[in-house]
């Protein structure tokens, strides 16, 4: 940034042009650029110059432009020295703790051990167990469904393993020589691995609805019941798009919404009255949350739920007897007569 503030030469000259011009780049200076950025050399002014290659040599000193006039080539040094200057490492008794300027979902900093195997020079890197931990507690399960090939994914691609009983995830034996490598693979591996922490509620949202769904058709398709997805329950409801809706043969459809938000357990609640008290039709409403403790429903709308509702069943690690939950409200809805 050039700014073209008053000097002699400037002063001496009569144009109001000039002098104003100077001015309002003064005040603009010192009232909003310095607040923004007050670096005492990120900044070239005009009445400085003292000869005719001033301008120039100041500018390639700000941009590091070379004498040539093209910016100068960032070197191997320059960029390893920013990388490790926030790392940190520390010996601790079962090798070295390294810290990664990286941070997680939950804004601690990323960081890994490089241990060495009990009476041996091979040694593996590891982290401290509380990444799948973390994840699992937002509600990721990494344990099946889609959420669980994309972890296993990840392992493969990286060459790392996953221990269940520890909850670590760690690497091979290594050769000394192999651990640099293997440590920006690890961090990297960790790095796409909180990703799966931002796909809630989205992504998460997303499986939970595939993996819901693919568990009603496995557990009622069988039973010659008619399912429907995201469609309204009748003509004279066409404003209430279900996420489930099975059919059982002579009996009145039974709608299941699935807890993605705040919003659709509302609408399952509203639903319920509408049926009951406007149109007196007895459709059962369901609710299926995907855990016991929702963090993105207000336990408000949750009280509603179960307050209203025929029903309410937790999916997650409860898949079979959610299932049998919504199988038996089935068979308490009313017959249809023909």
């Amino acid at each position: 940034l050039v700014i073209s503030v008053p000097n002699p030469k400037t002063l001496r000259v009569g144009g109001h042009i000039d002098s104003t011009s100077t001015e309002i780049a003064a005040e603009v200076y010192r009232n909003r650029l310095l607040m923004r950025n007050d670096g005492a050399n990120d900044y070239l002014f005009l009445n400085e110059i003292k000869d005719r290659n001033y301008a120039g040599d100041s500018v390639s000193q700000i941009r590091n432009i070379g004498p040539s006039g093209r910016r100068s080539p960032m070197n191997k040094e320059m960029i390893c020295e920013a990388f490790c200057r926030e790392i940190d490492v520390r010996k601790v008794p079962s090798g070295l703790a390294v810290t990664t300027p990286f941070g997680n979902v939950n804004g601690d900093s990323i960081g890994f051990y490089v241990v060495r195997e009990p009476n041996s020079d091979r040694m593996r890197i590891e982290d401290d167990g509380t990444n799948v931990s973390f994840l699992e507690g937002l509600g990721v399960n990494l344990r099946s469904g889609l959420r669980k090939d994309i972890f296993d994914s990840l392992l493969d691609e990286y060459g790392l393993i996953y221990d269940n009983d520890s909850g670590e995830i760690r690497s091979s034996s290594l050769d000394e020589s192999e651990v640099p490598a293997m440590a920006i693979r690890f961090v990297a591996m960790l790095l796409r691995l909180q990703d799966l922490g931002l796909l809630h509620p989205t992504t998460v949202e997303s499986t939970f609805r595939e993996d819901a769904n693919a568990a009603i058709e496995a557990r009622f398709l069988d039973n010659d019941f008619a399912i429907k997805h995201d469609e309204a329950i009748n003509s004279e409801l066409k404003n209430y798009q279900i996420d489930s809706i099975l059919e059982p043969p002579d009996r009145l459809p039974m709608a299941v919404y699935y807890g993605t938000s705040e919003n659709r357990v509302n609408e399952a609640v509203l639903l319920w009255m509408e049926t009951h008290h406007v149109l007196h039709a007895n459709h059962q409403v369901l609710l299926l949350l995907e855990t016991a403790s929702p963090r993105h429903i207000s336990e408000r709308s949750l009280a509603r739920a179960f307050n209203y509702l025929d029903a309410v069943a937790v999916f997650r690690g409860e898949e079979k007897t959610a299932l049998d939950k919504i199988a038996s409200y089935v068979e308490r809805s009313d017959v249809v007569h023909h």
